[in-house]
């Protein structure tokens, strides 16, 4: 089974890897793959000629999020692959789980400020509505 878990440094990301590796470790089919979306517009830096400000905000702020997920699976013994997407992050992930055919999504359920996400929803909420396959949110 191929799962997909978002990650972006929120306690409930953080507590959905915990969720994940439990469920790993009891069933040792699953695949996982985790990814953290930078919604930072990296076409726009491409055009512009930065490219490497993209790639320097990327080591810096996206990849210790990874990081830190991985450790969590890694001091159990467990392998999962990594990979980081940019644009708005529901559809980002909900494109990468559709078009990879992802089994399931594992994810937390609010990452984002209370206020922001009362007016533009929160992201858990935009893939429930975009994808097909099962989606677990953790809290």
């Amino acid at each position: 089974m191929k799962v997909l878990l978002p990650v972006d440094g929120s306690d409930n990301a953080l507590r959905a890897a915990e969720y994940l590796a439990e469920w790993m470790q009891r069933d040792g089919t699953i695949h996982t793959t985790l990814i953290s979306v930078a919604n930072i517009g990296r076409q726009y830096l491409e055009m512009l000629g930065r490219e490497e400000e993209y790639l320097n905000i990327v080591s810096r702020e996206v990849q210790p999020l990874l990081d830190a997920a991985v450790k969590k699976f890694s001091k159990l013994g467990l392998e999962v692959a990594t990979r980081v997407g940019d644009g708005n992050p529901a559809e980002v992930i909900a494109s990468v789980a559709r078009d990879e055919n992802y089994d399931h999504i594992v994810m937390g359920r609010r990452g984002l400020g209370a206020l922001e996400g009362m007016f533009l929803g929160s992201v858990s909420q935009k893939v429930l509505h975009l994808v097909d396959c099962p989606v677990t949110l953790i809290k």
